[in-house]
């Protein structure tokens, strides 16, 4: 599925942007500089709604820490938070039990 950059309106409580997520919901995509600082306290309302995201795609963001929201979605199979400035690991990532992909290549 092709990626469509995001649009520019800042809405993290409407319903999923279509350029973010895959036509199933299974994929989300908040990679190269789309995460704000709002949207690394509060999990947007629209991720809560997807029936059971499996792959997040976090790359490119500049994070220091990993959003601790990410810690809840129980799904996740594959996480990519590679390209960011992390020092630690959280705790919670070992909760997520389903998790058979944890890519953090070039992080700080």
């Amino acid at each position: 599925m092709a990626e469509v950059a995001i649009r520019d309106d800042g809405n993290m409580d409407a319903e999923a942007p279509r350029e973010c997520v895959s036509e199933d919901g299974r994929e989300v995509w908040l990679h190269s500089g789309r995460l704000s600082s709002g949207w690394m306290t509060a999990m947007p309302e629209w991720i809560r709604s997807l029936p059971a995201p499996t792959s997040l795609e976090l790359s490119y963001n500049q994070l220091p820490v990993l959003p601790d929201w990410v810690g809840t979605l129980a799904s996740l199979t594959a996480l990519d938070a590679q390209h960011n400035q992390l020092t630690e690991l959280p705790g919670w990532l070992r909760n997520l039990t389903s998790l058979t992909s944890l890519h953090l290549d070039d992080t700080t």
